[in-house]
């Protein structure tokens, strides 16, 4: 596709494309910068592009990935103040914050004995608190790298859930 015509492509598509980028980012800004994401990888793949439907599609695949990283990026951050809030050990913290704290340690420990399996549990124990690596848990389990860390993603996701839930 001629650079003419993926110009042309950008202003038959905008509109359609805007839509599309603002139900899966409510904010204004965030749908736009979608959008010129969009176009600013069709630019960079112009040649390999024949039709404006084939434009499309790439568009909004592109939205729709970004979407998904920007999910994403916001469960790390989630799961990332979640960590650092159980890890913040002050030395110098009252009666009441340890208590606190004990009681978060409890409620995870709840959460992980009643809402994950056996396979998760394993996994997760193995990998954070015996801090083993995952050739390591693979090995000792019989199975592939690639699975345990899909069960370790699933766990932390489902304890994430969970701990979240019962704090709201």
């Amino acid at each position: 596709m001629s650079e003419k015509t993926v110009t042309s492509a950008y202003v038959t598509l905008r509109s359609k494309i805007l839509r599309f980028a603002a139900r899966f980012f409510p904010a204004e800004e965030d749908a736009d910068d979608a959008l010129q994401e969009a176009f600013c990888r069709l630019w960079q793949r112009h040649d390999n592009i024949n039709t404006i439907s084939e434009a499309e599609a790439l568009a909004k695949t592109t939205v729709r990935n970004l979407a998904i990283d920007a999910h994403r990026h916001r469960e790390v951050a989630r799961a990332e103040s979640l960590d650092a809030g159980m890890d913040a050990v002050d030395s110098s913290s009252s009666p009441l914050e340890a208590m606190e704290r004990n009681e978060s340690r409890l409620l995870v420990e709840k959460i992980i004995s009643d809402n994950l399996t056996e396979l998760q549990r394993k996994v997760l124990r193995m990998r954070d608190f015996e801090e083993r690596s995952y050739a390591d848990i693979a090995s000792l389990l019989e199975m592939e790298e690639e699975a345990v860390r899909a069960h370790l993603s699933r766990a932390r996701k489902k304890l994430r859930q969970c701990y979240l839930n019962y704090t709201k």
